[in-house]
């Protein structure tokens, strides 16, 4: 999730808005190993992904925000798991 977090990072800081649109049918897969409060993060990640190139630089935000918490959330979860 860490790799496919840092792909959609790059992509959003190079504008290729079409590509992290077409990424978006990804976040289904995370969905499966996903606690509630993940799974909240993922779908509005989804959304965010699904509509990024038509909207105002604040998606960039709200995206930027998600995928942190994710990564937080990874992060954590690693540290629990050692």
């Amino acid at each position: 999730m860490e790799n496919f977090i840092q792909e959609i990072d790059e992509l959003v800081l190079c504008e290729r808005r079409e590509e992290v649109g077409e990424l978006s049918f990804k976040v289904d897969n995370y969905k499966v190993h996903a606690d509630d409060s993940l799974l909240k993060a993922l779908q509005n990640l989804k959304h965010y992904m699904k509509n990024f190139a038509y909207y105002s630089v604040s998606t960039r935000v709200y995206l930027w925000e998600t995928t942190e918490f994710i990564q937080n959330w990874c992060n954590n979860r690693r540290k629990k798991l050692n």
